[in-house]
């Protein structure tokens, strides 16, 4: 299978791996902030034309990623996960990062976390988000910091910097996660709610299953 770099054609980083999955006709994109999936040329073609929240899309491509699935975009899929999952509190982005944490790494291990690339993640609107979020958890007891944040540029001279967070997920943090799992719901996003094909649906319903990654 040839490997290409091209711009990633959901975040438009540049410099992501391209390959042909099905002839010419299906792309596999490997990005190191949206994760990896599946889109046609045809998508591709007239993705910019498509009003939707590129974190959105990304947050749900890597927390697909999490559970080993590599999803198949359409312009259906794009729109529905534009519309269901842009809403997200701030309550619930904490949670996202806490059950992430807990799913990388045991008590006391230490999760390395680059805010370029992994706010998605937490359907975070940028990277600036994600670090204000770990910076409260910290106060907040919830995570406690290993190391100072690492600066650096990992694209290209001139480019924004980005902050590698060395962290750990504490007792308390731990405690959190195990309260909001046993409490979670499936949420909204079931499978009959999503009147789509069952490769969609089973997608949809992993988001909703994940350590309480979605939480109603």
């Amino acid at each position: 299978m040839e490997s290409v770099k091209h711009q990633c054609p959901i975040c438009l980083l540049n410099g992501q791996v391209q390959e042909d999955a099905d002839g010419e006709e299906i792309f596999l994109i490997k990005c190191l902030r949206c994760g990896s999936y599946r889109i046609s040329k045809e998508v591709c073609k007239v993705l910019n034309t498509v009003t939707f929240k590129s974190y959105v899309l990304s947050g749900f491509i890597r927390t697909s990623n999490l559970q080993e699935e590599i999803p198949s975009l359409d312009l259906d899929l794009i729109q529905e996960v534009d519309q269901n999952f842009s809403l997200l509190t701030l309550e619930q982005k904490e949670k996202n990062l806490i059950a992430y944490m807990g799913m990388k790494a045991e008590l006391g291990e230490a999760c390395e976390i680059n805010s370029l690339f992994d706010y998605p993640l937490i359907f975070a609107r940028e990277k600036a988000e994600l670090n204000w979020l770990i910076s409260e958890m910290i106060k907040e007891g919830v995570l406690d910091r290993r190391e100072k944040p690492k600066s650096m540029f990992p694209i290209s001279k001139g480019t924004v910097t980005n902050e590698v967070h060395k962290v750990t997920l504490t007792k308390k943090g731990f405690e959190k996660m195990n309260a909001f799992k046993a409490l979670s719901t499936s949420g909204s996003m079931t499978e009959t709610s999503v009147k789509t094909s069952r490769q969609k649906r089973k997608v949809f319903k992993l988001l909703t299953r994940i350590c309480g990654l979605i939480v109603a």
